[in-house]
């Protein structure tokens, strides 16, 4: 479900405003908070691992570079065209 999805989107993001609080989340309290969501293990690994790749990569910056973004752990062609598609206007 979609409005699902946004909304622990907003609790996740409210409760983790940065990306240093973010790559230093405990697991435990991100798979709470994104266990509706579904697969939320594996998503909750990656939420982390793309967060610490970001700030390491990057300088916390979300590039707008195809190859990189798909690369991250857990992030494929859709996620990234939402990305580009919302972050730079790309279709």
């Amino acid at each position: 479900n979609q409005s699902l999805t946004f909304s622990k989107e907003i609790v996740l993001f409210k409760k983790y405003n940065t990306l240093e609080k973010l790559s230093k989340a405990n697991i435990d309290d991100v798979i709470d908070i994104i266990k509706p969501i579904g697969t939320f293990n594996k998503k909750a690994i990656n939420i982390i691992k793309i967060s610490k790749s970001l700030l390491e990569d990057k300088k916390g910056i979300v590039p707008n570079d195809r190859e990189y973004l798909e690369s991250l752990s857990g992030v494929g062609r859709k996620t990234t065209n939402v990305v580009l598609s919302n972050l730079y206007n790309i279709p």
